[in-house]
């Protein structure tokens, strides 16, 4: 699927969620946790991080930027690994590209959080050594091919419906970028599969359905916060809608 292809699959499911969503009136009181959704490409081997005293919507920007700085590692060692792999020299510069890309968006949201009066913690990490071909796979199929996508998709929508300009005009070209990435998830999500025999790529599809799964389950779980309409963010429910559309959409692609 490409990148113009992906992006026009999802402006259809935000037609569709716009129709099936009624509006709603954000919360009064910020949740205690509530994850980035929009944020790159998350590496293995990064070290958790204490976020307990990030608030507000400069608080949630900071963390986003935080792990938009960490997916600089991911793409760069998703690189490494596909040289390793013998990949085509296509997809080991598109690797290099999003890493580049995920510099500038580290920037842009960590200019955002600043403008107000948050800081992204620098990311800590741990790589992992060079994986078996069928180990990138997986993690392709799970991090790129639904997370990232998935965040790719709120990207999207946070760039239609933010009221703050300054997140609305940054989210117009992180979003085009992360689909971009999304798009190189699935091409190398074929790449793969035609590498493998049989019963990998059964593991590798299977990894990819759990992971569909527990993105459904954390949309579910997620809460409002009272500034989501600066940022754009999606209702619960709406965010409920997206995911399950997404997974729908996915399915028949």
């Amino acid at each position: 699927m490409s990148s113009a292809e992906l992006h026009s699959l999802f402006r259809k499911i935000l037609m569709r969620v716009a129709v099936d969503t009624p509006p709603s009136t954000p919360p009064t009181l910020e949740p205690l946790e509530l994850p980035t959704l929009c944020d790159g490409r998350h590496p293995a081997g990064i070290v958790h991080e204490d976020f307990s005293a990030l608030h507000g919507s400069g608080g949630y920007l900071a963390r986003m930027a935080h792990f938009e700085a960490a997916s600089v590692a991911a793409f760069m060692h998703l690189a490494a690994e596909l040289d390793d792999l013998g990949a085509p020299l296509n997809l080991i510069e598109q690797a290099k590209q999003a890493a580049r890309d995920e510099v500038v968006h580290a920037h842009s949201v960590a200019a955002l959080a600043k403008a107000r009066g948050a800081r992204p913690p620098v990311p800590r990490l741990t790589p992992p050594p060079l994986r078996t071909l069928e180990e990138v796979a997986a993690e392709n199929a799970a991090e790129g091919c639904v997370r990232e996508a998935f965040g790719a998709l709120v990207g999207l929508y946070q760039s239609v419906h933010a009221k703050a300009d300054d997140v609305r005009a940054t989210m117009r070209t992180v979003a085009q970028d992360e689909i971009a990435h999304a798009a190189l998830s699935f091409e190398l999500h074929r790449h793969f599969l035609s590498r493998l025999d049989g019963e990998a790529r059964a593991r590798v599809e299977a990894r990819r359905e759990q992971a569909l799964a527990e993105l459904l389950h954390r949309a579910f779980s997620f809460e409002d916060a009272p500034w989501r309409d600066e940022l754009g963010l999606p209702a619960a429910d709406a965010l409920f809608d997206l995911a399950r559309a997404f997974r729908e959409e996915l399915a028949a692609a």
